[in-house]
């Protein structure tokens, strides 16, 4: 059987059971079964055995005793029980989670979810499909994740990115749920095999207001005021609907070293690290065949010339032998002149002789 936590004494606590019934049990046999004691914790009462039951007494006053005792104890319950109650109902930390659809849940003491809010149509459609209230907080951020999956929003060709913040009065437990949200969380997209970034951040409750007011969401909020931080020149309004993914790529653009760390654990890092292996890989692939095709269009450009020169080299040529052919051609009709010109001198010597004659 569960118990609540209801009240803590010097000697003993006061414990409210699932049937309505309050009892108090010695407080040197709790510290036996746990180290740490606050108002609201759910005990096991299933851990302790018959020798444990000899130390707890009932807070309710048999019929046998005195009127008195009877109305003390009735008054004492009621309110111990409205205390309850109130504590139940009282917001106590506020879980923002931004993947595409933007959900805020908000849970008690308890960490059992008594509000859950979708900031925008992604998130108020991806809500709609699952029952989240009096739900743990870890089981319910399980549901939101495994809805994102199922619906697409966290998918094999996105670069996904899923942001949330913790704003709680207690920062021991904001740390804690910030390890358990963690493990849950990775749990599901390493089963997926998405491969998919995963920040977690603690918010201060002034900051998680200021967002509220400027109408954004706190994880959203916090990236902007580190990005403004890198360059103060940035203003909230220009990126307020940009996504998450892109404000994240900024900041570390801007900074040397990474502001928030991917709590991607096994698989996911391993993931990661291929796409980044891959990129690489395309990159320097892309370079060799740069430098390959500048090599193709050199030596494209060096048979041109080649080209170019054979073909002037032929024109020469070409045009020696026309030269030579126009000389000879010149020479044997010089010839050609020549004799005819000596053959009428000869026959002209000749007649001339017959005349003298």
């Amino acid at each position: 059987m569960k118990a609540l936590i209801v009240e803590i004494k010097d000697k003993y606590v006061i414990i409210l059971k699932e049937n309505g019934e309050f009892s108090k049990i010695s407080m040197v046999n709790f510290n036996n079964k746990y180290k740490e004691l606050k108002v609201g914790y759910d005990i096991d009462l299933s851990q302790w055995g018959k020798a444990d039951e000899n130390t707890n007494k009932n807070i309710l006053v048999s019929s046998i005793m005195r009127r008195t005792a009877s109305i003390a104890a009735a008054v004492l319950m009621f309110f111990l029980f409205s205390y309850s109650v109130y504590s139940y109902y009282k917001p106590y930390t506020y879980i923002n989670v931004d993947i595409n659809p933007s959900v805020e849940i908000t849970s008690n003491i308890f960490d059992k979810i008594i509000n859950i809010e979708g900031i925008n149509e992604d998130g108020k459609k991806i809500i709609s499909q699952k029952e989240y209230k009096n739900k743990n907080v870890t089981d319910g951020i399980e549901k939101l994740i495994e809805s994102a999956i199922r619906t697409g929003y966290i998918n094999p060709q996105n670069e996904n990115v899923v942001f949330l913040t913790v704003s709680s009065k207690d920062t021991k437990k904001s740390e804690e749920l910030e390890k358990n949200i963690g493990e849950i969380i990775n749990k599901e997209v390493i089963a997926s095999g998405i491969n998919t970034s995963i920040y977690i951040e603690q918010i201060e409750k002034n900051k998680y207001n200021d967002a509220k007011v400027m109408g954004i969401s706190p994880p959203k909020y916090l990236l902007l005021e580190k990005l403004k931080e890198s360059d103060p020149q940035v203003r909230y309004e220009d990126w307020k609907n940009e996504p998450m993914k892109d404000i994240i790529k900024s900041i570390n653009e801007k900074n040397s070293e990474k502001v928030f760390k991917n709590k991607a654990k096994g698989g996911q890092e391993s993931a990661a690290g291929a796409k980044e292996q891959r990129n690489t890989t395309k990159i320097q692939e892309t370079k060799v065949q740069k430098v390959e095709e500048k090599k193709e269009e050199k030596k494209e450009e060096k048979n041109g010339e080649m080209k170019k020169n054979n073909a002037n080299n032929n024109n020469n040529a070409n045009n020696n032998k026309e030269k030579e052919d126009k000389d000879k051609s010149y020479t044997k009709h010089d010839i050609k002149e020549n004799n005819n010109e000596r053959e009428k001198k000869t026959k002209l010597n000749i007649d001339k002789a017959k005349r003298v004659k």
